[in-house]
């Protein structure tokens, strides 16, 4: 009778805190141990996680995510082909589906999958590969997972900590900045500059909440890109079928329910190591998965021609505003002395990054339109 009433003592935040410690298991983490860089008052009915999904969800870069590409470009107003923004109401989905059962914190990793792919840029992978080789050529580099915690870390939205000083950024935990950087492969040398990431741990694997969302990650692409390309016509599912599925599994294939076979050995599996990972059986069984998406699909005549349009538009973009810095500092909203403190390629790499597919594309046709009117 004590306990019940000390327990209706605290405030709804504080019962939620008690709870994840009362019921999820020992290595999950606990909303009331993380850490923010500005510390700030609590609130008094959401966790520290929730507040991270609050302002995640509510921002304009997630929900730029609509404008872009997943792999197939989705033309305007065609609902057929996936966006950023549906692959990361798929990862979330996946990835909750995975943690539920195995008493891992729900609301870190939705924070996790909301925040993974802000980064990204038009045009999906192939606008990342081709902003990748172009930054290289000032030796830089472009990894969407470090530009995502560098995005959030620097959107200005007039915050204050706990002494009312205001500074720039959401002031995600780092519990959710980690997730974010790790969700892929990550790079603990080449920040670019975003220097909360030798914060976060770089030389160890990320937090079960993080890895649940990596390979959530890694498996919706499985998902919508055999669905997307079987809808494009580029693979179908007939084919991954007998030369896939009846490879691993005597069950017949179901287009719409195959994939949690996977799931549910990830979610027996659970416990018998220190990382969430197949069993030997589907590991090897997702590994032919790739294979087959990567030579069927990903270098797929279709998408072999995208990447090529990809990187003429992205490097047209990026090799204009590069001899034209005032040009960018304009479009860009910035002043000489913000280029000068972040530097040309930081502002570059930013600003091509900001844009969705269409956005880019008329960027292009303006830019190639300046030209063909300086040879006239």
């Amino acid at each position: 009778m004590h306990y019940e009433v000390k327990y209706n003592m605290m405030d709804y935040r504080e019962q939620q805190e008690l709870f994840e410690l009362k019921t999820l298991d020992k290595r999950a983490k606990k909303s009331m141990l993380s850490l923010r860089t500005h510390e700030e008052e609590k609130d008094t009915f959401r966790t520290e996680y929730q507040r991270d999904i609050d302002r995640i969800l509510y921002s304009e870069a997630l929900r730029r995510l609509r404008l872009k590409t997943q792999t197939f470009i989705s033309k305007s107003g065609d609902s057929l082909n996936r966006t950023r923004l549906s692959h990361t109401l798929e990862v979330n989905q996946i990835a909750k589906t995975i943690a539920k059962p195995n008493y891992l914190n729900c609301d870190l990793i939705e924070a996790i999958a909301f925040g993974h792919d802000l980064g990204q840029t038009p045009f999906g992978h192939a606008g990342g590969r081709a902003l990748h080789k172009l930054l290289q050529e000032s030796g830089k580099s472009f990894h969407h997972n470090a530009q995502s915690v560098w995005l959030v870390e620097q959107l200005n939205l007039d915050r204050c900590d706990i002494e009312g000083e205001a500074y720039c950024g959401m002031n995600l935990t780092h519990d959710t900045l980690e997730g974010i950087w790790k969700h892929t492969v990550f790079q603990p040398i080449d920040n670019f500059g975003v220097e909360i990431l030798d914060k976060l741990s770089p030389h160890s694997p990320g937090s079960l909440e993080a890895q649940v969302v990596q390979i959530a990650d890694k498996f919706s692409y499985a998902l919508h890109d055999l669905y997307d390309a079987d809808q494009n016509g580029i693979a179908r599912y007939e084919e991954f079928e007998e030369t896939v599925w009846h490879q691993f599994f005597d069950k017949p294939f179901d287009k719409n329910r195959w994939h949690y076979a996977f799931i549910n050995d990830l979610i027996e599996q659970f416990g018998k190591s220190t990382h969430i990972s197949f069993s030997d059986h589907f590991n090897n069984a997702y590994i032919e998965v790739q294979n087959y998406i990567e030579k069927r699909i990903l270098k797929s005549r279709q998408l072999l021609e995208y990447d090529e349009m990809t990187y003429e538009l992205i490097s047209t973009l990026y090799h204009y505003y590069h001899k034209h810095p005032e040009q960018l500092m304009k479009r860009a909203q910035i002043t000489t002395k913000t280029m000068d403190r972040l530097g040309i390629e930081r502002v570059l790499t930013d600003y091509i990054q900001w844009f969705g597919d269409v956005e880019a594309i008329v960027e292009y046709e303006k830019i190639k339109n300046l030209k063909s009117l300086k040879a006239v």
